[in-house]
């Protein structure tokens, strides 16, 4: 038992490290001044607390980028535990409103990695993006100092293939520890395999929920709700630089696309909408599902491109638009 827990603690430090290795996060984000419009996707999560810190990003040219600074959160079970290799939570952590100062990633100095076996660890992710090979590539960069090897393995968002092929690796039996990179409606399918395998896992950007909307596995994530929030506060303080006139109000228009099926995008989503109303107004917002749009829509440039077309071409009124989304995708093909 506690070689699982210090495998599913070194997981979760390896994790904290390779983001701040990798600038955290790729959000994708454009201003167009000839456009009159800006387009961003909030790539970070959770909602907003205690437990993660948001940094505003700087602007470089005409190009903004939204990022913010990981945050953590894990079920109640390892809240407040120290072991040899990191500090999952300290004392006082509240499980149920996601409160507290995240401690995650607190690496010990003194502690000898090599006074054990070296571990065997799977990088498992449903999508096979330059984000998930750049975090391989940060875990890659651990490896000598902390003794351990890991593997990549991507089923290239097929859902079906991302169970089958976690209980074959299981099967294998030369797995020390999971990286899981799921959707989080998968949570009904992944966890139960996970739990009766008995090997340590630690979740890497989108949280598990249970029945009671709790996080009930260990994540390192970054603040979702506060992610879209930030993305989008930055673009509203900064339009008038990028467009070159500071308009009315009521002539801005917001266009986000959500993928409402996932908790963590939908509360970047949320977010998003929620700094347009506190900065510009709360009429001129237009919503778009890409899960309700059809599964050829499902991480495509073109589910940002055909709601833009349509909304903007409806709305000659509005003369000025900004684009947040919740994925990079969707912002890159509302830019295009």
């Amino acid at each position: 038992m506690k070689l699982k827990t210090v495998i599913a603690v070194s997981l979760a430090a390896a994790m904290s490290l390779s983001l701040a290795a990798c600038g955290e996060s790729s959000s994708t984000s454009s201003a167009s001044t000839g456009s009159k419009s800006t387009s961003t996707a909030a790539s970070s999560s959770t909602k907003p607390s205690s437990t993660s810190t948001s940094t505003k990003p700087a602007a470089s040219s005409s190009s903004t980028a939204a990022a913010s600074s990981s945050g953590a959160a894990s079920s109640s079970e390892y809240a407040g535990t120290t072991h040899d290799f990191v500090t999952i939570f300290p004392d006082g952590y509240q499980n149920d409103n996601l409160t507290g100062d995240a401690a995650i990633g607190t690496v010990y100095d003194d502690f000898d990695y090599f006074s054990r076996d070296k571990y065997h660890i799977v990088q498992m992710c449903h999508s096979d993006d330059l984000l998930e090979h750049e975090m391989f590539a940060c875990y890659q960069s651990l490896q000598d100092k902390y003794n351990f090897e890991v593997e990549y393995h991507s089923v290239d968002n097929d859902e079906e293939a991302f169970i089958t092929d976690l209980q074959t690796l299981i099967d294998r039996g030369d797995v020390d520890g999971f990286i899981i990179q799921a959707n989080s409606y998968q949570a009904d399918a992944v966890m139960p395999i996970l739990k009766a395998s008995g090997v340590p896992f630690v979740n890497q950007f989108t949280e598990f929920y249970d029945e009671d909307g709790k996080v009930c596995t260990p994540t390192v994530i970054i603040p979702q709700w506060q992610s879209g929030y930030d993305s989008v506060a930055f673009m509203c303080e900064h339009y008038a630089d990028w467009w070159g006139v500071d308009p009315d109000k009521n002539d801005i228009g917001l266009i986000t696309v959500d993928y409402s099926v996932s908790q963590p995008l939908n509360d970047r989503t949320v977010g998003i909408q929620q700094a347009f109303k506190d900065y510009v107004n709360d009429t001129n917002i237009f919503v778009e599902d890409s899960f309700a749009m059809g599964d050829s829509y499902w991480f495509t440039l073109e589910a940002g491109y055909e709601p833009v077309t349509t909304i903007v071409s409806s709305h000659p009124d509005i003369h000025y638009w900004i684009f947040s989304s919740c994925l990079e995708y969707y912002a890159q093909g509302a830019a295009r």
